[in-house]
């Protein structure tokens, strides 16, 4: 973050978010926001299975580039199969598809150690002392940043 701050530090000011609820057509999204997303190129989805934002991805964005979803490795085991097993997807949109295990605190950046709430894996690693000091019981948690970090890479290697 403070390497991208340093180099351009109007930078945020480029991202835009939208709530969007997969529950409803077109994600719940205003006429007025559908409009304004034509133009997206990359779309990031770390919000559950991906199948939802894969369609919409597929009808409400014409100049998509890629799709980066990252899907739980425990939970949405049979997205991948499906998707590449119909070849009417597999061509509609580039997709970059990460299966990551439990997400932990950031390793670097913005600080070592960071999260925003103290629950799940991370309260479990403070409580248990990470996995008790046992070199031959690791836990399969990933740091916050690299999991960001390579699923930003996997958007540009695939789509760009």
């Amino acid at each position: 973050y403070k390497r991208l701050y340093e180099q351009n530090p109007n930078a945020i000011n480029l991202v835009k978010t939208y709530e969007g609820n997969l529950l409803y057509d077109n994600m719940g999204l205003t006429t007025e926001d559908c409009e304004k997303l034509k133009n997206v190129e990359v779309v990031f989805h770390a919000g559950g299975s991906p199948n939802y934002v894969y369609e919409f991805c597929r009808t409400a964005l014409p100049k998509l580039r890629v799709l980066a979803a990252a899907t739980d490795l425990y939970k949405h085991k049979n997205f991948s199969e499906t998707t590449l097993d119909n070849d009417e997807l597999i061509h509609d949109i580039p997709l970059a598809l990460l299966r990551l295990p439990t997400i932990g605190p950031a390793c670097q950046e913005p600080m070592p150690g960071f999260v925003e709430i103290l629950r799940g894996p991370t309260a479990l690693m403070i409580g248990a002392g990470f996995a008790l000091g046992r070199r031959d019981l690791p836990a399969e948690v990933l740091p916050v940043d690299l999991a960001v970090n390579a699923l930003i890479a996997a958007a540009w290697e695939r789509g760009i």
